[in-house]
């Protein structure tokens, strides 16, 4: 913003400068047409030689000054405008969906799985509520079993100004037992973001911590450094049994140190793709791989409130 604010300046400095130029140019050629006007003996040469060389002179002013400046002198800041708006229709944002973050809502979908071993279909629900964490606003997305005793949560925060989605916290409950645990991601875990465009990359970087009522968690201790990169690909068609949808490709590759007793135990990598449609904002696509393992997943029905929104 401020290199944009700076060749606007610039611009304008451009444009009043050229404007002075032409100011003067013009009061010193019509000083010289003046002078040459005295120096002009009408008696001696013919009034039709006379009136050529004064529309010489004039022909040869105007020359002059059309041709500093001019009308083709671009707009302050017009380039900036364009670039501006060709990063719009470039950017990951088209395919962030603000009406899949509204809160006391019922979320169903449903998937089929396709892993290293085998393939089977999955389905979930979850309510999203408004909450708090720290003093600050997050969406809690709550998922209850039917009977009441499973509950899991996941603490979310999302921007929609920038298009960022980060995992704050997991909670998990079973009042059957009384077991539970309860993740922290310090700082949020950014999970999704839609304010890049094609190509570019963000960092990715947490460190998450654990307490449960297992005897190894008597107070939150770590569990996991998570650093890596999240990455636009760009745009891309992907067919589906509901026909060809225009989606954002993203790429996530990620370095998972794992900790035992608060000592670090090993290291893993691995790579997640994922496609989100342009306009729905849903995930219709996600592959996961870490070398030995992959798991690719894909959507057949997303419903908010009964209303199917992947047709």
């Amino acid at each position: 913003m401020i290199k944009n604010i700076d060749d606007k300046q610039n611009n304008n400095f451009k444009l009043e400068v050229n404007t002075q130029i032409k100011e003067q140019l013009f009061s010193d050629v019509i000083f010289y047409i003046y002078n040459f006007i005295q120096n002009l003996n009408p008696t001696i040469e013919s009034h039709e030689m006379f009136n050529r060389k004064i529309l010489t002179v004039v022909i040869f002013s105007l020359t002059i000054l059309g041709c500093v400046g001019g009308s083709s002198t671009e707009p302050a800041g017009g380039k900036d405008i364009a670039e501006t708006e060709t990063n719009k229709k470039e950017s990951s944002f088209k395919c962030f969906n603000p009406n899949l973050w509204t809160v006391n809502t019922v979320h169903e979908f449903e998937n089929n799985i396709e892993d290293t071993n085998t393939s089977y279909t999955s389905s979930g629900s979850y309510s999203l509520t408004d909450g708090f964490y720290k003093g600050k606003p997050i969406l809690v997305k709550r998922n209850t079993a039917e009977d009441g005793t499973l509950i899991f949560e996941n603490h979310v925060e999302v921007n929609q100004q920038s298009g960022t989605i980060s995992l704050v916290r997991d909670k998990y409950n079973n009042t059957a037992n009384d077991s539970y645990f309860d993740i922290i991601f310090t700082p949020e875990l950014l999970e999704r973001s839609y304010n890049l465009v094609s190509g570019e990359s963000i960092t990715i970087n947490s460190h998450v911590k654990k307490e449960s009522s297992e005897q190894s968690f008597p107070s939150y201790k770590p569990i996991n450094d998570i650093n890596g990169t999240l990455t636009f690909v760009g745009f891309e068609p992907i067919e589906t049994s509901k026909g060809i949808f225009n989606t954002c490709k993203f790429k996530k590759e990620i370095e998972k140190t794992t900790y035992h007793n608060s000592q670090p135990l090993y290291k893993a990598y691995y790579t997640e793709k994922y496609w989100v449609t342009v306009d729905h904002g849903l995930e219709i696509k996600h592959e996961f791989s870490n070398g030995t393992y992959t798991r690719n997943r894909y959507l057949t029905s997303y419903k908010i409130d009964d209303v199917e929104l992947f047709n």
